[in-house]
């Protein structure tokens, strides 16, 4: 008896070892896909392959996010956030302002499934501007609406940081 005990045990702590070693991975994930994004990288081509989607894999679980990089620009400089949308379901998409000083081009985009899910918006940052942006999806099979990147602004300029 007291050995099974013994194997128990070691079985609970194996088993809580693996679960610090899931967590562990886990939480690297989430800071590599953290990293990825303040990074400079190369445009997507299609929607799946955005580094910032919030929604997929969870709620809504839908393919909707954004991509951007994270490095500094100098204020009325202008930089890309692409837009990352379920091409199959049509519609329109735009990149909305929660905020001031934050000027987004074009307004309003139709989808084209042929762009793969892409789609690109110019963002322009004046100084004292503070907000985020928000990717918005319209169709006829319904809409969605996620987070994109925050903008933070210092003395010398503006960069983008993923949403809160």
């Amino acid at each position: 008896m007291t050995a099974l005990r013994g194997l128990g045990g070691l079985g609970a702590l194996t088993a809580a070892l693996g679960l610090v070693a899931t967590l562990t991975t886990v939480t690297g994930c989430a800071d590599e896909e953290s990293e990825a994004l303040l990074r400079p990288h190369v445009a997507p081509t299609r929607a799946a392959d955005c580094v910032d989607l919030p929604g997929l894999g969870g709620d809504p679980g839908i393919l909707l996010g954004t991509d951007w990089s994270g490095e500094h620009h100098d204020f009325a400089d202008t930089a890309t956030v692409y837009a990352c949308v379920a091409a199959s379901l049509g519609g329109r998409v735009s990149l909305w302002v929660e905020g001031s000083g934050i000027r987004v081009a074009p307004r309003l985009v139709p989808v084209d499934p042929s762009n793969g899910g892409i789609v690109p918006f110019r963002v322009t940052v004046s100084k004292g501007a503070a907000g985020r942006l928000r990717v918005v999806q319209q169709g006829d099979a319904g809409q969605g609406d996620l987070a994109g990147p925050g903008v933070l602004t210092d003395a010398g300029g503006w960069h983008f940081v993923p949403h809160p």
